[in-house]
């Protein structure tokens, strides 16, 4: 049985966090992942206070993270809190496997997808100006701003279409890392 977003959950609890040894396969999940993705199942995890990034490999920390993005949450990163996300932008482009991971794809930047609806509570009070910012925001502006941050960071942003293949895509990323350090390590 695969485990569920509740058992995840569950290992913030309280749950001693288990002990890898160098060489082990083991995804860390950052706590403060509300709703996290699940790792495949047999393969070890622990959920952790990560100092950068939302996943990452047991005993290989300080060199691997990937950071996981809805469509709004890179939108709001990228062009609502740049100075805060360029600072984690720059950490994470010193790590030898990095990526920002956004759950979303160019069509959907395309029709629109990041703008608040009409009925959004986004076009009122406080927010109203950050929804007529987003109404403005080009398409083309958004789906740009990935080579803008490959360019300066080194730090790849991967649209994937859905959470889905986005978490199919960060458990295979994470796993070829992994193969290819243990290949490297062995002289192979």
């Amino acid at each position: 049985a695969s485990r569920t977003a509740a058992a995840l959950a569950q290992s913030r609890l309280g749950e001693p966090v288990p002990e890898y040894h160098e060489g082990d396969f083991a995804i860390l999940i950052d706590t403060r992942e509300a709703h996290p993705w699940t790792p495949p199942d047999g393969v070890p995890y622990s959920v952790q206070a990560l100092p950068i990034g939302d996943y990452s490999l047991a005993c290989y920390g300080p060199r691997v993270a990937l950071e996981r993005k809805s469509l709004d949450d890179y939108v709001r990163s990228v062009f609502g809190e740049w100075r805060r996300f360029s600072a984690e932008l720059r950490k994470l482009g010193a790590l030898e496997c990095r990526a920002v991971i956004v759950e979303s794809d160019p069509d959907e930047i395309r029709a629109g997808k990041y703008r608040p609806g009409p009925d959004s509570p986004l076009r009122s009070g406080p927010s109203a100006a950050w929804a007529r910012y987003l109404d403005r925001l080009e398409p083309a502006k958004v789906i740009g701003s990935a080579a803008t941050i490959h360019g300066a960071f080194g730090v790849p942003v991967v649209w994937a279409e859905s959470p889905g293949r986005a978490e199919a895509y960060a458990w295979n990323m994470l796993r070829a890392w992994w193969k290819a350090e243990r290949a490297r390590r062995e002289g192979v």
